[in-house]
């Protein structure tokens, strides 16, 4: 599905086109996806690095990670990847 970003409408709109309110709707309903998932995203990478604050030596250990590791990982940003 394509998204008709502020852009396209203004390029629009200075070409003399409307946008009919379907269009419009598809629009915003992409856009409201697109963060609901970013939100989804963001909550989870939180909760993972708040858990793997909590985990011992042996089972960072099981994956090849030190607690240093675990504590960099945890120190970063939600949004950060």
């Amino acid at each position: 599905m394509a998204t008709i970003t502020m852009a396209d409408r203004e390029r629009l709109r200075a070409n003399g086109a409307s946008l009919s309110a379907g269009t419009l709707r598809i629009a915003l309903g992409a856009a409201a996806q697109a963060l609901s998932t970013t939100l989804m995203v963001w909550h989870e990478r939180a909760c993972e690095r708040r858990q793997l604050l909590g985990l011992g030596d042996a089972a960072l250990k099981d994956f090849g990670a030190t607690p240093a590791d675990a504590a960099c990982e945890a120190e970063k940003p939600f949004w950060r990847g």
